[in-house]
């Protein structure tokens, strides 16, 4: 993540949204301007509030379960901390009064201003609007796929991302072959239906993506690009069929899903915890479990078809892996043609937890 330096904004009051949206309240810890009394009584501070919502730069996407931290400027002491709720909204209570840095952060995504609480006033960080992360923190790499155009829930939430096709040439390779370059970004999506040439180079560009999850970077793959999860991170999820062979998984039946949705911010985001996801197209990758370094998301059951065979299985059917500072996500579905409501707000979770 690039460093980024305190803006200094001027704090307007008034409430941002319903109070009771709003989320809070968090520890005070008291600065050593606070009033104190050798007398029984309680110590007098002044104290103030601080409320805002989070959003995606399109402005109108709400980061859930955001991590929202007020570190004081002018005095020393511990920061407050809370986190948004799944419209994005939070509340920081009993705030001393002074200058304040706020920073919120949701995966590669970060939000960094200073602020002035007031005494017994409540400031509203953006007024009436909310308070977007910027985009210019946070480099991301797409390799494009024919079967799934991650970059379009991308362009939704209005963030910027460098393009390398997956289709044909070597674009790609180029990116994945090479570390400094893979370096440079924060998250690099890998679309369903991207080419396999990758193959021919597996064991350098699985080392290449070992040490960049290692090193603080975020994979998202979707669908039939599997295989790159599967071959770099072997241990992580259990795919259907034979995990040695290229393309085995490609079992599920077309149809929809019933899904159990079990990541908090996701449940939070949705309001429940049960989603609508519909598969248009047979021959989808299939998971059977997750392994004990991989953390479910969301789960179902589902049917496959495997050489004249056929069954019904529950499993996983998104996963977040979490090695040393990086992180991994798979998902069997993806948003081409096939996204419900539900699992494009569930995209844009998985995008901006990244």
């Amino acid at each position: 993540m690039r460093a980024t330096t305190w803006l200094l904004i001027g704090a307007m009051v008034g409430a941002c949204g319903s109070e009771n949206a709003l989320r809070g309240p968090v520890q005070v810890v008291p600065g050593p301007d606070a009033e104190t009394s050798t007398t029984s009584s309680t110590p007098t501070l002044a104290l103030g509030a601080l409320a805002g919502r989070v959003c995606a730069p399109d402005g109108s996407t709400y980061l859930s379960l955001a991590d929202v931290a007020l570190e004081p400027l002018d005095r020393p002491g511990e920061p407050l901390v809370t986190q948004s709720d799944g419209q994005g909204f939070f509340l920081v209570e009993d705030v001393p009064a002074g200058r304040w840095g706020l920073r919120i952060t949701k995966g590669s995504f970060v939000v960094e201003q200073a602020v002035e609480v007031i005494e017994g006033e409540r400031t509203s960080v953006g007024g009436e609007d909310c308070v977007p992360v910027d985009p210019g923190n946070t480099s991301i790499a797409v390799v494009t796929g024919s079967f799934d155009h991650i970059e379009d829930v991308l362009d939704v939430l209005a963030l910027e991302y460098d393009t390398y096709n997956g289709r044909a040439g070597t674009a790609y390779l180029d990116l994945l072959r090479d570390p400094d370059r893979l370096a440079s970004y924060d998250i690099v999506f890998l679309n369903c239906g991207m080419g396999d040439q990758w193959r021919n180079h597996q064991a350098e560009i699985n080392a290449n993506l070992q040490d960049y999850v290692r090193n603080g970077g975020s994979v998202y793959a979707s669908d039939w690009a599997y295989y790159l999860v599967e071959s770099t991170w072997p241990a992580t999820n259990d795919f259907h069929g034979n995990d040695s062979r290229f393309g085995a998984a490609a079992v599920g039946r077309a149809g929809q899903v019933q899904a159990t949705v079990l990541d908090p911010a996701m449940v939070e985001l949705l309001d429940r915890s049960q989603a609508n996801l519909r598969f248009d197209l047979g021959m989808w990758v299939a998971m059977v479990d997750a392994g004990p370094q991989a953390e479910v998301l969301i789960e179902g059951t589902y049917r496959w078809d495997e050489l004249g065979q056929s069954g019904a299985q529950t499993g996983p059917l998104a996963t977040r892996v979490r090695e040393g500072d990086g992180t991994v996500v798979f998902t069997s579905f993806h948003n081409e043609n096939q996204a419900t409501a539900d699992m494009a707000k569930l995209l844009q979770e998985i995008i901006l937890s990244l």
